[in-house]
């Protein structure tokens, strides 16, 4: 298996590509309270929700030592039966740090260079994910089953894409 950037549960996205940015955004709560002719007051209540964005493109096919080879056009297909699963999914970095489980909030993707089939040539994607709640300890063997049937988002040989 190459090495990955992040594995969310089965999809893992590697060194070379398809990711592009990585966005994080963490919310923190605070109580507004009411002070008699005074302006208002804060209380801490705890951390909020918790979301990361993917973003990356697929090419549907790139080319090889040995000729063009096709990948990318199931991917998010994929990427789709899984958030529709309802699961939450282990989220560890490349480094082994594990982030706790997360779910799949929202999946965007755009098209465009499309052939006569209307098969993209290229396509860019947004994995939205929000943290599942209140992190537990997670065993290795949790983090084994999400990626038992792991999907590897292949990396994009150096060179032109082609279709």
């Amino acid at each position: 298996m190459a090495q990955y950037l992040y594995a969310l549960g089965p999809i893992m996205f590697n060194t070379d590509k398809p990711l592009t940015a990585l966005d994080r955004d963490d919310e923190y709560r605070w109580a507004e309270i009411g002070v008699l002719q005074k302006r208002p007051g804060q209380q801490w209540i705890g951390p909020g929700t918790s979301t990361m964005a993917f973003q990356g493109t697929i090419f549907a096919a790139y080319q090889t030592y040995g000729g063009t080879k096709a990948v990318g056009i199931r991917q998010i297909e994929e990427m789709r039966a899984i958030a529709e699963q309802g699961n939450p999914l282990v989220l560890v970095d490349g480094t082994g740090k594990v982030y706790g489980r997360w779910v799949i909030k929202h999946i965007r993707e755009h098209a465009e260079s499309l052939l006569s089939n209307g098969a993209p040539r290229k396509q860019e994607f947004t994995l939205t994910i929000a943290r599942y709640g209140e992190s537990t300890t997670i065993s290795q063997e949790a983090i084994n089953k999400d990626n038992s049937n792991a999907i590897e988002v292949p990396r994009m040989a150096s060179g032109t894409a082609y279709a």
